[in-house]
């Protein structure tokens, strides 16, 4: 299915539900988990991320970003550019909009032309403030899971 089909098929609705597991299946090496929605009319992605480390806690982001196509005579990709700040919950509702938060999370996600695989590359930020990278990591999209 080439990007012009792919559009097509979600231009119905403009957006899609994606959730992608991102890393190596190996004990303790990184892993980030994305659930996102897809708007396919203004290129654009949000949603929630889950790194996973070698310790059994989690990091969980708010994540937004944006997603190009880049064609060639042979084929098409996609180019999907993520960055997330720590989710804060609850933030209660009395509080306002919240604190401005730094970016502690960059993603970017090279897929095939049908938003389902790739490969990827994303640093973070640890509790220290050191940055970490990981590069050229699988990306698999999952069926998402349903939530209670």
């Amino acid at each position: 299915m080439n990007s012009v089909d792919l559009n097509k098929k979600y231009a119905e609705f403009g957006l899609f539900h994606a959730c992608y597991l991102i890393g190596e299946q190996k004990r303790g090496a990184p892993q980030l988990n994305l659930n996102v929605v897809v708007n396919t009319v203004q290129h654009v992605v949000h949603g929630e991320g889950k790194l996973f480390l070698d310790q059994p806690n989690q990091n969980v982001y708010r994540v937004n970003g944006e997603y190009n196509y880049l064609c060639t005579m042979k084929d098409c990709h996609i180019l999907m550019v993520i960055e997330g700040v720590p989710l804060l919950k609850p933030w209660p509702a009395q509080a306002g909009i919240g604190p401005q938060l730094p970016v502690t999370l960059k993603a970017r996600l090279l897929l095939d032309d049908t938003f389902k695989k790739g490969i990827a590359y994303f640093q973070y930020q640890d509790t220290k403030g050191e940055w970490h990278e990981v590069s050229d990591v699988p990306v698999q999209m999952e069926p998402c899971q349903k939530l209670p």
